[in-house]
């Protein structure tokens, strides 16, 4: 396993606070990248959100960010359908399943999810990561999360209503 250094970007928001608009752009398009790379290989993530964006200093001090913990991550079939297996089907660790599927019945970060994602985790295909994607630059830019709520009834009925919390 790669050993990394720096912090991952809920951390650098809980400490500083927003993230500059530059900084954000960079991370969201390294992540695309990952992301693309992921679901070349039919990989669907399914729990983007900045703590698992890692911004790891490389050897020359240059700023390097890591997409994390494809632990609910989902492989679709060869025809980008859902497969009705986890990714944890593929792998040498059994171990996993138990600690993928405990989350309170629920895969993922609710205030992160796509609406069909808080409807039917199985169900999710990339575009799922890409809308989780908004959601995290929308935290990091503001500081704030885009759909929240007292309970995680009221996260998913935002998110599955479109209520976003307003910029203005």
């Amino acid at each position: 396993m790669e050993a990394l250094r720096g912090r991952d970007l809920a951390e650098r928001l809980d400490a500083d606070g927003p993230l500059p608009v530059r900084d954000v752009v960079d991370a969201m398009i390294a992540a695309c990248d990952a992301l693309a790379h992921a679901h070349q290989h039919g990989v669907v993530h399914r729990d983007i959100k900045p703590a698992n964006l890692f911004e790891h200093q490389g050897e020359r001090g240059e700023r390097v960010i890591k997409l994390l913990d494809f632990g609910v991550a989902k492989w679709l079939d060869d025809d980008g359908n859902d497969g009705e297996r986890d990714l944890d089907d593929h792998l040498d660790f059994p171990a996993r399943r138990a600690l993928t599927t405990s989350r309170a019945g629920f895969l993922g970060s609710p205030s992160f999810m796509s609406p069909e994602h808080v409807c039917d985790a199985r169900r999710v295909d990339p575009r799922s990561d890409l809308w989780s994607l908004g959601a995290t630059a929308y935290q990091l830019l503001t500081g704030t999360l885009p759909f929240g709520g007292e309970s995680l009834g009221e996260v998913f009925a935002a998110v599955a209503m479109g209520r976003c919390a307003s910029l203005v």
